[in-house]
């Protein structure tokens, strides 16, 4: 997204390169030969088309781009496409230099032909060195309805003009609207005064020059007038017995000249060179003998700093401006986490945007473009500012994104879920997959049932996943987000089984076999597998426990996983049973296990029992462990060292469904 940016309002030559252009549309320019006048304008572009909300003041400024059915508003909405496209005269270009290379190849040799074929091979080959001279920038007109249509972009009916003719004057009249500055994500700052890296004292001192106004502090230059005579007296006398010694010496042909020494300083490079930063860490009024050099302190605040100083001269170089100042002020920050500990990132959003309001007016508003792989960066930040690009799945491996506005986002409890998300750091934005789960035991337990045996689930060890503990009766609230997303997602919950007794009215909670059982769990009656009545769930086959998700142009698919009937031995008999929580599920499937560390766990059954019997007391038992589920699950995490348990079977089950998803997405 910066490399675009970059280059429509930077526009420094050879910015865009031919491997600029999607892989996918490559085959448009290989083995081209000839090309006609019409196939060149079919050729493939690279497009920018921006939407902008300009008030009355400003309409004379954009009075190009505006239609007049809405200028009784305060606001208008203007629309504009930037766009590097072919010139018009590529294809003749391109006709010449394929004359010249064929002219060249008919006077090789047999032996030359097979070593080296003349430039250009092919439309690839050509673009590969000419592009920049072969395409130009132009701008459109664009009818600002277009943006208002759901998940699809501007099409060629909604261009109603060419802007300019020229394209000088089309740059000129972007030039004259926005104005773009690049914090880049390698800003260089190093701490080892021997690198080639750029301290903040030395990006302070750059600064000088642009801060420089035209009040000349005379008060300064007399100092620095007194000091060069000072210094000068000082060189005279230490260079004076060599410089007499020299001027003794008869150069040949030519009059001896005279040497003299004198101090030469210029005042602003002095006063820039002087500037050095240093830091305080004691309370108080400043002192100089408590100040450390700047390389005492990190790159994480150093680099913090580095950014709050380019945005505030940015800032003022846009507001000082003269002429025809552009309307808009964009400052894009790359990546700007780099050496920042997770505090500090979290907080870089807020004091940047406070830092540039303090420089603001009524007129002069800079806006803040950021791009980041950190979840902490969003920390503090609503839905409506976020653009979430995400990878397509498209086939034969073109490599393709969709961006989704957030702002967007329907579900009828935002609130719930920007709180939520905001307590786990937003790191679902960052992954691949989603799993989401009932609680603290899966929570605790999952990581490990996917790290046990990497050859297995080679995908889910390898890949960013996202565990979100959000328990069994809010899964549900997270299917808009997810879906928006288009992420896999593998919820992994619990049958929670409920009867109404005899006489009663209030839902109890049962075991499985209970006859006439149900589901409490909102989450598998109103998502995934849509079934209340136990003895369904039980029966649904996988197919029913996956779902597609299509939104925009991207599909991807959701799985949902419970506790299902396995088989476990007791008194020599083989059974089946199905837990109703998770726990259940890991005691019923893990009884040889169990038989060595019951006691560890606290749950050591009778022999003698009947699997009936077997099946009630691992059921009150986990409604009610000893020391709570949490301390249970902490014990088994514990106690997975000296000897494996196994993975209860439904999880197994979703976890290589999703390791299959994401290795499904790896081959695209």
């Amino acid at each position: 997204m910066t490399h675009v940016f970059r280059f429509f309002f930077e526009r420094r030559k050879s910015d865009f390169t031919f491997y600029d252009f999607n892989s996918g549309c490559w085959d448009q320019f290989q083995g081209v030969v000839d090309l006609s006048q019409d196939e060149a304008e079919e050729l493939p572009k690279i497009r920018l088309d921006l939407l902008l909300e300009v008030g009355r003041q400003d309409w004379y400024r954009v009075v190009e781009l505006m239609s007049f059915h809405d200028l009784s508003e305060d606001i208008g909405r203007v629309a504009l496409r930037l766009e590097f496209a072919p010139r018009g005269d590529l294809a003749e270009r391109f006709r010449a230099a394929r004359e010249k290379a064929r002219q060249a190849k008919e006077q090789q040799s047999a032996e030359e032909k097979g070593i080296f074929a003349p430039w250009p091979e092919d439309l690839r080959d050509y673009l590969d060195r000419e592009l920049n001279s072969a395409y130009e920038f132009r701008c459109h007109v664009l009818n600002p309805d277009s943006f208002d249509r759901d998940g699809s972009v501007c099409e060629g009916d909604d261009v109603t003009g060419r802007l300019a003719d020229s394209s000088a004057a089309a740059r000129e009249f972007v030039d004259s609207l926005i104005h773009v500055d690049m914090v880049d994500a390698q800003r260089f700052l190093s701490d080892d005064e021997t690198s080639k890296g750029r301290d903040l004292s030395r990006h302070v001192r750059r600064f000088l020059d642009y801060s420089a106004s035209d009040d000349i502090d005379h008060a300064a230059h007399q100092a620095l007038k007194a000091s060069e005579q000072q210094a000068e007296s000082y060189l005279v006398g230490k260079f004076a017995t060599t410089f007499a010694r020299l001027n003794k010496v008869v150069g040949p042909g030519i009059r001896n000249p005279r040497l003299s020494v004198r101090s030469r300083q210029s005042g602003d490079a002095l006063l820039a060179e002087s500037a050095w930063v240093y830091y305080q860490f004691t309370p108080g009024e400043e002192d100089a003998q408590r100040q450390l050099p700047e390389r005492f302190n990190g790159l994480g605040y150093k680099n913090f700093l580095f950014m709050l100083i380019e945005i505030h001269e940015m800032h003022r170089r846009w507001a000082a401006g003269v002429g025809v100042r552009p309307l808009i002020h964009l400052v894009v920050i790359e990546e700007p986490e780099a050496h920042m500990h997770p505090q500090l990132q979290q907080a870089f959003l807020k004091i940047a945007r406070e830092f540039v309001d303090e420089d603001e007016s009524e007129v002069f508003h800079t806006q803040l473009v950021v791009t980041t792989h950190s979840p902490h960066i969003i920390y503090d930040t609503s839905f409506d500012p976020i653009r979430y690009f995400r990878r397509l799945s498209e086939p034969y491996g073109t490599p393709a994104c969709e961006v989704r506005d957030l702002s967007k986002l329907e579900t009828d409890d935002p609130r719930f879920l920007r709180r939520f998300l905001k307590l786990t750091n937003c790191h679902l934005f960052f992954a691949d997959a989603v799993i989401l789960v009932e609680g603290d035991a899966e929570r605790i337990l999952l990581p490990l049932m996917i790290d046990t045996d990497p050859g297995r689930l080679p995908q889910l060890v390898s890949s960013h996943i996202s565990l979100l503990e959000v328990g069994g009766s809010h899964a549900l609230r997270f299917k808009p987000l997810v879906r928006f997303l288009g992420l896999p997602v593998l919820v992994i919950t619990d049958l929670d089984s409920v009867a109404i007794p005899e006489g009663g009215t209030r839902r109890k909670a049962c075991s499985v076999d209970t006859p006439g059982a149900v589901t409490s769990n909102q989450t598998l009656i109103q998502w995934l597998p849509r079934k209340k009545d136990i003895e369904e769930l039980l029966k649904t086959q996988k197919k029913g426990k996956t779902d597609e998700h299509r939104e925009g142009s991207n599909t991807s698919w959701v799985r949902v996983a419970y506790q299902t009937r396995q088989n476990f031995r007791w008194g020599g008999k083989t059974h089946q049973a199905a837990g109703r929580t998770f726990e259940e599920a890991m005691i019923l499937e893990n009884l040889e296990w169990m038989r060595i560390y019951g006691k560890k766990v606290g749950f050591e059954p009778d022999e003698s029992i009947s699997p009936e019997q077997l099946a009630q007391e691992v059921f009150d038992f986990v409604r009610n462990p000893p020391e709570g589920k949490t301390n249970l699950a902490l014990t088994l995490f514990d106690l997975f060292e000296e000897s494996r348990w196994k993975t209860p079977h439904y999880i197994q089950e979703g976890l290589t469904w999703l390791n299959s998803e994401l290795d499904r997405e790896a081959d695209l």
